[in-house]
């Protein structure tokens, strides 16, 4: 998890000293919400289908009580994965307390396109995993320079798996065929990995 180094003033609200700054980067307004990512999600490529960026991903917002501090049973939970504080990082999760949901936003060159947030309420139907935003994305972790891809459920298991290889997670378990022929014009080989 990211340390907390201080409060500053906010460009978007005007705030004096609402703005948090941690140290991976990532600020937040308690003000007006406006939250910048931390820098470690630069490791993220993001491919786009052209019509589905111009359809829009500008309505995608967060819970309004997302907030960067985790309750600790999401903790224990992100701690059975063995990820590394450069992973939760590039992660950036967020916690909505009304919801009861560990929130993973995904951003493209600094604008929020979609997020996943694991619920952990004890609503027996609600489903486990929750998506909204831009789906027509191809979410592509690790080095993309390989000749290699493997496609997985979710955004931690692709943050798993890239670090053996490139990871995409399909935030559910399709593989549609329109994104399984953009794929196979970036690489070579495409694993698919479904838990």
């Amino acid at each position: 998890m990211a340390t907390f180094l201080k409060h500053t003033s906010c460009s978007v609200c005007g705030s004096s000293d609402n703005r948090g700054v941690w140290d991976d980067g990532s600020e937040w307004c308690f003000g007006c919400r406006s939250y910048t990512p931390p820098k470690g999600q630069a490791i993220v490529s993001n491919y786009f289908d052209k019509r589905a960026k111009q359809q829009g991903y500008k309505n995608v917002t967060l819970p309004e009580d997302a907030l960067p501090y985790l309750p600790n049973h999401a903790k224990e939970w992100l701690a059975k994965y063995h990820l590394t504080k450069d992973e939760i990082s590039a992660l950036s999760p967020l916690y909505s307390f009304e919801r009861d949901l560990l929130i993973f936003p995904i951003y493209a060159q600094g604008e929020l396109i979609m997020w996943q947030g694991r619920y952990f309420g004890d609503k027996p139907k609600h489903p486990k995993y929750l998506t909204y935003g831009a789906k027509d994305v191809l979410h592509i972790l690790g080095d993309t320079s390989c000749d290699s891809v493997c496609v997985v459920e979710d955004i931690i298991s692709a943050v798993r798996v890239s670090t053996i290889m490139p990871a995409m997670p399909l935030f559910g378990s399709v593989l549609s065929l329109k994104d399984g022929n953009r794929l196979s014009r970036l690489f070579s080989n495409l694993f698919i990995w479904l838990d």
